[in-house]
């Protein structure tokens, strides 16, 4: 007859000492060292409690049908080292709080039922020696942090997942063997899909898709302003930077100022980025009131800019290549530091 499981309850262990019950057995808090329990048909859930024993080293409980969430509480035993839950019915998210258990090495929670993304916080497991999460619903990209434990791995299985490429630069796809990739990016080869997009983009074609290069372009802005008085957030992504309008999976208007059209908190510094060059589909370009301090020489190369807006920065000289703007109908130069002017405008 299978055992259900039996929520933890005070009880006295057999040594006299306070304990928990779990499976029918009284665990002492302070001296178990062990559970093992593989193979005993096994119901129910685990229950939060077990997260009492914090002197387990080991927690083997393969082969059962257990149910549920691998409980948070999991993440108190950091005495744990090896930890089995193998082909159980186990459902949800692995927790994050596992990252806690630094002395484990040998962590296998295949065939189950999980579901998610690999928690970064896996790759803070440095003295892991065997890691399997195979056969389950995995999904997302894996960590780069995975990096982290992989050199040290005598066994490593995560396939039959549904994790997402690119694997990080450590793993091949070899190492990850087979994952059902069918709701993974639908975008081309040098596209980033964003699912969640702010407020403040507006995407004409209602796309989920970006051209990767316009994206970095975006997030050099934001690089070569952190040295400034009121830089943009460290940790800001490149599609929310200012306000910016897409197209056809290119930026084709983007305004970031403290003051009007979008009246941010933070400012631009620095240099403008040499790559800025490489939207060629922009049209309109807002970068007022910042603390702008240059123009790339190859801004001429933005064949369909219709508006260029650089009042109130820094700017000292302006390149030559701004005559070749060809389509350029309104230019904004106020307020700035300058000392002459090209013959080209």
């Amino acid at each position: 007859m299978m055992q259900s499981i039996i929520w933890s309850q005070d009880c006295t262990a057999d040594d006299g000492t306070e304990g928990i019950e779990l499976w029918g057995e009284c665990y002492s808090i302070e001296n178990t060292t062990e559970i093992l329990l593989p193979s005993s048909e096994l119901t129910g859930e685990i229950p939060e409690s077990i997260g009492n024993l914090i002197n387990l080293n080991s927690l083997v409980l393969y082969n059962n049908q257990l149910i549920g969430e691998i409980p948070e509480s999991i993440g108190n035993l950091n005495n744990l080292t090896w930890l089995n839950l193998y082909n159980n019915q186990l459902i949800g998210e692995i927790p994050q709080d596992i990252g806690n258990l630094t002395n484990l090495t040998s962590l296998d929670l295949g065939f189950n039922q999980l579901m998610g993304e690999i928690p970064e916080s896996l790759g803070d497991l440095t003295n892991l020696n065997h890691l399997w999460l195979f056969n389950n619903q995995l999904n997302g990209e894996i960590p780069v942090t995975i990096c982290n434990v992989y050199q040290n791995l005598e066994h490593f299985f995560i396939y039959n997942n549904q994790l997402c490429p690119p694997y990080p630069y450590c793993l091949t796809e070899e190492n990850v063997g087979y994952q059902d990739t069918t709701n993974c990016s639908s975008c081309d080869e040098g596209y980033a899909e964003i699912l969640d997009i702010p407020e403040s983009v507006n995407v004409l074609d209602n796309s989920n898709c970006f051209y990767q290069s316009d994206l970095d372009v975006l997030q050099e802005f934001i690089d070569n302003s952190q040295d400034g008085n009121n830089p943009p957030p460290s940790y800001l992504l490149p599609i929310e930077l200012g306000e910016q309008v897409w197209e056809n999976r290119r930026l084709k208007e983007f305004k970031c100022s403290t003051l009007w059209p979008t009246y941010l908190d933070y400012e631009l510094s620095g240099d403008i980025p040499e790559s800025l060059s490489s939207l060629s589909e922009l049209i309109d370009l807002f970068l007022n009131a910042n603390q702008i301090t240059s123009i790339p020489n190859d801004i001429g190369n933005l064949a369909n800019l219709n508006l260029l807006e650089l009042g109130g920065n820094q700017i000292t000289s302006i390149p030559g290549s701004i005559g070749n703007l060809n389509n350029l109908e309104w230019f904004y130069i106020y307020n700035n530091q300058l000392t002459y002017l090209p013959e080209q405008i």
